[in-house]
């Protein structure tokens, strides 16, 4: 068989490199002449350390990351449950919702506005006041109801009745009187 001519030498390639100039600069191949440098060898598991501990962190800031916007989706949906169930409330606190909701039980609100009893100091001892009856707005509306009905049949004229019912409840009513005057 004949032998394949010989190429002909390339051009040197040009002697500047990056890999040529770190090799120049850190010359590493001097420390691994002589085996494995075992003086350099705590140096390097500290490196390895602290780059563990880099990745490890990294890591754990990702996933706290992940966390962090699963609480912040989390918390917006409460806002937004808590936001309807306040408006649920606040429009079943209204007064007509109240209202129509008792209703079924018989409770009617009361027509007559609230008014103060006043009892001069040194009237009335403890005694005295567990023998009044306890009144309320509805139950003296209802006593002047039955009053004006009273005087109703007696008089016999409905235009009559109201007129009288209305002087008799203001005579009657020492109290109403008072926070009447405080108007």
């Amino acid at each position: 068989m004949a032998k394949a001519p010989k190429r002909e030498k390339a051009a040197p390639r040009s002697t500047w490199s990056v890999f040529t100039l770190l090799d120049r600069l850190t010359s590493v191949d001097s420390i691994f002449r002589e085996g494995l440098p075992v003086q350099y060898l705590p140096h390097v598991l500290f490196v390895m350390f602290l780059i563990l501990i880099y990745i490890g962190n990294t890591h754990w800031g990702y996933r706290m990351n992940r966390s962090i916007q699963k609480l912040k989706l989390e918390t917006e949906d409460l806002r937004a449950d808590y936001t309807t169930l306040k408006s649920d409330y606040m429009e079943a606190s209204k007064q007509s919702e109240v209202a129509r909701k008792v209703a079924a039980y018989g409770l009617v609100e009361s027509s007559s506005p609230p008014f103060r009893i006043t009892v001069p100091a040194g009237r009335l001892d403890e005694a005295e006041l567990d023998a009044l009856p306890v009144l309320t707005a509805d139950s003296l509306a209802a006593m002047s109801a039955a009053d004006s009905l009273a005087l109703t049949d007696s008089l016999g004229t409905g235009a009559q009745s109201t007129a009288a019912s209305s002087a008799h409840k203001k005579s009657t009513n020492p109290s109403r009187q008072s926070h009447e005057r405080k108007r």
